[in-house]
């Protein structure tokens, strides 16, 4: 490039580097890299999978029964869930957690629910502790089948006294 069209490009844009060509060819090189990437990552989406695929991925399954959705409660509130492993794998009971998530923070409460409640590896049944207060409780339920695979609930209890 002419020293004269150079200065003239720095007067239009005097704040701006020009980027010479060395600068050029490795800004094409990234760019090569990340459209190969989006090829790659699109392909594997649009894929198709075969439902034996689909069962090998999936995750175990946790269905709340009591308390019904979005109904106000008194504490203690009785609590009954059930649990169902995917084909040819059983569930974890040592892997169950209760998360109490308040605003962006979550804090395992596991133990104290242990106590209250009946947990096998078809559900849990019993109650939260008496001395719920009022309000919006969120509680995130994790279980683990014996392949390693986690299914998460999350339950929301709104204790009404």
């Amino acid at each position: 490039m002419p020293a004269e069209s150079r200065r003239k490009s720095a007067a239009i844009l005097p704040d701006r580097e020009i980027p010479c060509h060395e600068d050029l060819s490795v800004m094409k090189t990234n760019i090569s890299k990340l459209t190969g990437f989006v090829l790659v990552m699109a392909a594997l989406l649009a894929a198709p999978t075969d439902r034996a695929k689909a069962a090998e991925l999936s995750a175990p399954m946790i269905y709340v029964d009591a308390p019904v959705a979005d109904a106000p409660v008194n504490s203690p509130v009785q609590v009954t869930l059930h649990f169902e492993a995917p084909n040819g794998s059983e569930i974890d009971v040592a892997s169950f957690q209760v998360l109490y998530r308040f605003g962006i923070f979550k804090k395992d409460i596991t133990k104290q629910i242990l106590r209250f409640v009946t947990l096998t590896s078809t559900g849990l049944t019993g109650s939260t502790p008496p001395d719920l207060p009022p309000g919006l409780h969120t509680l995130i339920i994790r279980i683990r089948d014996t392949q390693h695979r986690l299914g998460e609930q999350i339950l929301s209890l709104r204790v009404d006294r």
